[in-house]
């Protein structure tokens, strides 16, 4: 905590409180979205925490997301410690987090040029604050007050004074004293400035924010580079029951410190890498401080940076201190708001215990200060009288100690010097509003005597003026009373006469009523009987044209159709007739058929049992030879087994690794067969199905047979091709095991000496090979054989397809050409057939629809005369008034008003009332009442916006006007 300069002791305290924490989360900025960046915090207002990628932080104080407004956040954490500085208590607010967070926007706002906070809704902490503490202090009627503010800036562990005249080079060190005797700390060196008003703050906070120092980095364009306190001093005076003058004083620390910064992503280098260096280091020792006060630590490392120095009272002394913590929302910032939300869990419980400050008299603080200031000078004075002598080390070092005592004493005789002249001047300034609050209230004394003489003159006229005027009142009371029973009467002789007139034009519409209805009968009667007598003509001639055409029509359809139904039989004939020669063809067709299956499969069977034959021996030829291979193998390893173990494992290894392949071989062989000769099978079942199929009819048969040649084929190419893979199959096999054997001969040749032993295995297997080499070449000639007998055998049959297909398609054909010729035949005949129907349909429809029409017309206008037909009744008792007289007053029963002069009082012989006067005032009261009278009766019959324009006309005093 900062000095406080008028408190040296304090004695009202209050129960110990923790920290009051806010999170507040800053909305995405244009970098984030640009990045494609997610949002990983959610903010829960219920239960006051924060939620970041599914972990929940808090509670805190209050959690703020990005749409709360910098008014809500003032109101929660600042406004109520506002009070508390008034009071006489220190109070802190900070705000702490990641660099681009949003702590300079919270503590100081958009820094525009509204001069309240009414003007501008972002204005920051500290303007709302300052502006807050004048409003209160006038609203509770301190009239003597003071304020002085200070703002001070730490860059790379120095302070500075940003208030100070000087340019930001020349700007000069502070230094910092502890205060012993206040459990405090001392900035040496810094100018408090006094404030009259809230322009002047707006201007020193303007003034401060030009001086810090700021830079951009890539991620954030205005980073704060040190951290800054604005400090406002607040000093009351009050006087007591007894003359006394106490002195109470309050002080308001609003803290923005500098970001946590990344350097890797902040892209800082050089000096601003240093500053950067020099932000985490003292931003590490308060989060050291933090969590050592949390913990109970035996030792607080306050005195590590001047930071936690500064704000030593703050954290766990005698200070209300309010902590905001800051978070972007972005994924890309994840780690850096983890761990701003576990630093303020942390702050969350320090626990502080805050301490009113003493109200001290005039006189007891003009005494300390004589007596701080007389103290500092003795001790100056007895370290400057030492005279210099030849002295030991160890009294050079004492003298050492004492110089910088020296200079130490003398830095605190200067500071209570400024401390005593800041007092002062704080008084004078008291000393002159209380005497121009002194004169001022004289002057409003004198006024106040003033208005009231006048007030009592005024008074009794006003008196006076009331018993005239409630006498008028009276009377003209009693004339309006006399005037509306006048009205009343007038009214009833008018209602009666009105009520006269409105029956005897009753009577008069009645009459006329009566004569209109009997004229429309009368019309309407003949219109009715004219309308009958047409429409039974009409109806007659209708019905007797609708009998002679539907006469016509019938004969006419019966000529037409006969001669086309002699057509239509002979077409008939010829189809039954075509239908007998195709089915002789087809069972022709399928003679033919079965005996090509029958072919086909006779020369399939024999070609698969040849293939079976040769395949069986080539596999024992291949069985023979590995046989063979394996005996000589086994007795060319038993010979050099004494030689060589590695190899005999060579090839002991190399005979069971032919097992295998040999029965692959095998098996592979078998498998072939076996699909082919289940490939047959098929090919002779789809050849029955195809050509048991081919019966149905002739399109299908042509196109079973083309799907049989077309499977033939691809069943002998997949043969050809089967037959080709096993043989490569066996080559391969042959020259893989030639190639392990040569691969052995070359191991066995380089390991030892058994030349004689491997000309004769190569002499052997040279035989082995030649002889199943010949082998195979005769059996590749008799399968080349075979398979020229197997494409003379398809050719033949492929012929024979094809010469049936040709009758097929012949007699096809002739079908065709002779279907078409009926097919047309019969089209002609019913496209007349159905000419002549449609034609005598639609004479048919034509002749109905004219007939519907013309009966729907005459139906109508039947109808429509029918409903016309309204005999009109007229009731000569509805809508005629009852033959009763109204009542109203005579000539003779209406009241004369009273004279005005009778009702207020003045007689003839009344010698001092001036007659003219007294005739004016009758006209005047007259009229009053006679134009009050009419208003109220034409009211009714006028706007509101009339009404109010009559009554504001001036009445003119005329004789025209009261007659």
């Amino acid at each position: 905590m900062l000095d406080s300069t008028m408190a040296s002791r304090k004695k009202h305290s209050e129960p110990t409180s923790n920290l009051r924490v806010a999170v507040r989360i800053r909305p995405m900025n244009g970098t984030e979205r640009s990045e494609k960046c997610t949002n990983v915090v959610k903010v829960d207002k219920g239960k006051q925490a924060i939620e970041l990628k599914g972990k929940s932080f808090g509670p805190f104080f209050r959690t703020y997301d990005p749409d709360t407004t910098q008014e809500e956040i003032y109101s929660d954490l600042v406004s109520s410690q506002i009070k508390k500085v008034i009071a006489g208590f220190n109070c802190t607010v900070f705000a702490y987090g990641q660099t681009g967070t949003g702590k300079t926007f919270t503590m100081e706002g958009g820094r525009t040029d509204a001069k309240s906070s009414t003007d501008d809704p972002t204005t920051g902490i500290i303007p709302r604050a300052v502006e807050d503490i004048f409003e209160q202090l006038e609203r509770c009627g301190c009239e003597e007050y003071s304020l002085r503010v200070s703002y001070i800036e730490l860059y790379n562990e120095e302070l500075f004074d940003l208030l100070a005249s000087t340019d930001n080079e020349d700007r000069e060190r502070l230094r910092i004293f502890d205060d012993p005797n206040k459990k405090g700390v001392i900035v040496s060196g810094v100018e408090e400035v006094p404030v009259r008003n809230r322009s002047d703050v707006f201007k020193l906070l303007q003034l401060g924010a030009e001086k810090r120092r700021t830079a951009a980095t890539l991620m954030n364009m205005h980073s704060s580079r040190s951290h800054s306190l604005f400090m406002v001093n607040v000093v009351i005076r009050e006087n007591t029951t007894t003359g006394e003058e106490l002195v109470k004083q309050g002080k308001l620390n609003l803290v923005d410190l500098a970001g946590s910064e990344n350097i890797g992503r902040s892209g800082a280098q050089g000096n601003r890498a240093k500053e950067a260096g020099s932000i985490n280091q003292s931003l590490l020792t308060l989060g050291r401080v933090i969590r050592l006060l949390t913990t109970n630590g035996q030792h607080i490392p306050y005195r590590e940076s001047k930071l936690t120095r500064l704000l030593q009272d703050s954290l766990g002394g005698s200070t209300i201190t309010s902590l905001i913590a800051t978070l972007s929302p972005s994924s890309s910032n994840f780690e850096e708001s983890q761990s701003t939300l576990e630093y303020a869990m942390r702050a969350a419980n320090i626990k502080n215990k805050p301490v009113c400050n003493t109200k001290l008299s005039k006189k007891t603080i003009l005494k300390e200060y004589s007596d701080e200031i007389e103290k500092l000078r003795r001790d100056l004075r007895a370290a400057r009288e030492k005279n210099g002598v030849i002295i030991s080390q160890e009294s050079h070092d004492e003298f050492q100690k004492n110089s910088e005592k020296v200079q130490e004493l003398e830095q605190h005789l200067d500071n209570a010097v400024d401390r005593l002249r800041i007092f002062t001047e704080d008084q004078m300034h008291m000393d002159e509003q209380y005497r121009q609050l002194y004169e001022r209230k004289g002057e409003l004394e004198d006024r106040l005597r003033d208005r009231i003489r006048e007030m009592a003159v005024k008074e009794k006229e006003l008196a006076d003026t009331n018993d005239v005027l409630n006498k008028h009142i009276e009377v003209i009371g009693l004339m309006h009373t006399s005037a509306l029973k006048a009205f009343d009467q007038l009214t009833t002789s008018q209602g009666a006469a009105d009520e006269m007139q409105t029956d005897l034009r009753a009577f008069w519409r009645k009459v006329d009523e009566m004569e209109r209805a009997d004229d429309r009968n009368k019309i309407v009667i003949d219109h009715f009987s004219k309308k009958m007598s047409d429409f039974i003509d009409t109806t007659s001639k209708l019905t007797n044209s609708l009998k002679a055409d539907g006469d016509l029509l019938s004969k006419k359809l019966s000529e037409n159709i006969c001669p086309h139904v002699k057509s239509m039989e002979s077409a008939h004939r010829d189809i039954e007739s075509t239908a007998m020669d195709m089915e002789t063809h087809a069972i022709c067709i399928m003679k033919k058929s079965s005996e090509a299956e029958k072919k086909v499969i006779d020369n399939m069977t024999a070609i698969s049992m040849e293939n079976r034959i040769r395949l069986e021996t080539v596999m024992k030829t291949c069985d023979d030879f590995y046989k063979s291979y394996s005996a000589k193998s086994q007795e060319f390893t038993q010979m050099v087994v004494d030689k060589l173990d590695e190899v005999k494992k060579q090839v002991s290894d190399f005979t069971e690794d032919m097992k295998p392949l040999v029965s692959t071989l095998h098996q592979t062989t078998c498998d072939s067969y076996e699909a082919r000769t289940n490939e047959s099978k098929k090919n002779v079942e789809h050849v029955r199905a195809a050509c048991s199929s081919m019966a149905d009819s002739m399109k299908a048969l042509m196109l079973q047979v083309e799907q049989l040649s077309t499977k033939v084929a691809e069943n002998h190419e997949k043969q050809v091709i089967a037959d080709q893979n096993n043989q490569e199959t066996i080559l391969d096999t042959l020259n893989t095991a030639e190639t392990v054997v040569q691969s052995l001969e070359d191991n066995i040749v380089e390991t030892c000496d058994v030349k004689q032993e491997m000309d004769d295995t190569k002499k052997t297997l040279k035989q082995t090979d030649a002889k199943q080499e010949n082998h195979i070449q005769v059996e590749k000639e008799r399968a080349e054989e075979k398979e020229n007998e197997v494409k003379v055998a398809l050719k033949s049959f492929s012929d024979e397809a094809e010469a049936t297909r040709g009758e097929a398609r012949e007699f096809s054909n002739t079908l065709k050409s002779r279907f078409s010729a009926t097919s047309e035949k019969c089209k002609v005949t019913g496209e007349l057939v159905s000419d002549c129907t449609k034609k005598a349909t639609d004479e048919l429809s034509s002749l109905l629809d004219e007939f519907t029409k013309s009966t729907i017309v005459v139906t109508k206008e039947s109808a429509a005369v029918v409903n016309s037909v309204v005999l009109v009744h007229v009731d000569p008792s509805v809508n005629v008034p009852q033959r009763i007289l109204p009542s109203f007053p005579l000539v003779s029963e209406l009241n004369q008003p009273v004279e005005p002069e009778v009702l207020l009082g003045f007689g003839e012989g009344n010698d001092d009332f001036d007659t003219d006067e007294l005739a004016t005032k009758k006209r005047r009261v007259t009229s009053f009442v006679r134009r009050d009278s009419l208003l109220e009766t034409t009211n009714n019959f006028l706007s509101p916006s009339s009404i109010i324009k009559r009554r504001e006309q001036a009445i003119e005093e005329e004789e025209d006007f009261e007659n």
